[in-house]
């Protein structure tokens, strides 16, 4: 929640600062879309049903093309080739292991969770036309990709408890590797700016708080 209020408040800022930053967020973001893509396609000859690797199949193909719609704003914003970022990739579960698959989706399923409601925050605040225009059609399909990995979670997992679990553990990663990122995202923004909007934040809650308690 807190990243996602920085990221409205600061965002703005920083891509009019500088479109070379933005254009580098975008190449991130295309490269996210990308091992999610390859990461899905690692559970295809895992699963048993048709109907399961076509849905699986269906979500492979939406992230290469959210790669793709990433690469091309990249490249219009920096006027130049897009430098995506791909370096050694690693299964998010081991999936000859019993639990595999549901702790695989599990992790697909927050993470899906989570990248769209960060692309939701980036949509309300991103400066720059072409980078909005990626993810209004990014957050369009991210809900779907949500509700496919909560379904193929379910149909793998042992009973609703282990699944509930699985997502908990996933959310711990998740919350981990989110702050590892956005630290490398403020690491890029000046200093006035980084307190200003902490200021900000906290002046806003603490108002609420003394209304509260005065009403």
């Amino acid at each position: 929640m807190l990243r996602r209020i920085f990221i409205r408040l600061v965002l703005p800022l920083v891509w009019r600062l500088s479109r070379r930053r933005a254009a580098e967020s975008l190449d991130e973001f295309s490269a996210t879309e990308l091992d999610s893509a390859w990461q899905s396609l690692q559970t295809i000859g895992a699963l048993k049903d048709p109907k399961s690797r076509a849905e699986a199949f269906e979500h492979v193909r939406e992230e290469m093309r959210h790669a793709r719609l990433f690469r091309e704003a990249s490249s219009k914003v920096r006027n130049g080739p897009a430098r995506v970022p791909l370096g050694e990739r690693q299964a998010l579960a081991e999936l000859s292991d019993k639990d595999g698959l549901m702790q695989f989706f599990a992790r697909e399923y927050w993470g899906e969770r989570e990248v769209n409601a960060d692309f939701a925050a980036y949509l309300a605040s991103a400066p720059i036309e072409e980078a909005r225009r990626v993810f209004a059609a990014v957050v369009a399909d991210e809900a779907g990709h949500a509700s496919f990995t909560a379904r193929a979670m379910l149909r793998h997992a042992p009973s609703k408890g282990a699944a509930r679990r699985a997502v908990r553990a996933a959310a711990w990663e998740r919350l981990r590797y989110s702050w590892e990122r956005f630290g490398r995202f403020i690491g890029e923004v000046p200093a006035f700016f980084i307190f200003g909007a902490i200021y900000l934040v906290a002046a806003l809650l603490l108002s609420r708080a003394a209304r509260r308690q005065l009403s």
